[in-house]
């Protein structure tokens, strides 16, 4: 059976596959993630995109056949803003949406990394109006550290 990440890498022009998630010196690893995954840096494409609005990264893996991860996430190096967060990875959504095929089982988890949050935009976070849908999942956005790793974001907890 064919994995997401390999579908995936088959669609994509090899110039917007990345090794690193890394932007404006806030950066996410790659630590504890053995597994096959491929990294979209969407910016390599923002020539093609038609929406101006976007994540940075699109990230899939294949933790094994039964779990396979769909992750937008954005990179802040300053102050985060929740409702354009959102916005962002929303995006991110739609532009994986035709590029994932409707047969393939897929979890989803926005993430957001930043190095400064307020508490109120903490808050804003958790409400209800700043989840992020893909497809017929509708989940909050994950808040990562600039160094975290991206398996934080499949902690569901």
């Amino acid at each position: 059976m064919t994995t997401i990440v390999e579908k995936v890498e088959a669609i994509f022009d090899p110039k917007c596959i990345v090794t690193r998630m890394n932007k404006q010196g806030c950066r996410v690893t790659l630590k504890g993630m053995s597994c096959q995954h491929i990294i979209v840096d969407l910016d390599k494409l923002s020539s093609i995109l038609k929406h101006k609005s976007r994540c940075d990264y699109l990230f899939f893996t294949a933790i094994d056949t039964n779990s396979e991860w769909f992750i937008p996430l954005e990179i802040k190096k300053g102050k985060l803003h929740a409702t354009e967060a959102k916005r962002q990875l929303q995006a991110g959504a739609q532009i994986a949406d035709p590029l994932v095929p409707r047969n393939q089982v897929v979890n989803f988890r926005p993430a957001v990394a930043v190095g400064c949050v307020p508490r109120a935009e903490i808050l804003k976070l958790r409400n209800r109006n700043n989840r992020v849908r893909f497809r017929n999942q509708i989940s909050h956005i994950k808040l990562l550290k600039c160094g975290d790793s991206i398996a934080r974001a499949l902690n569901t907890k």
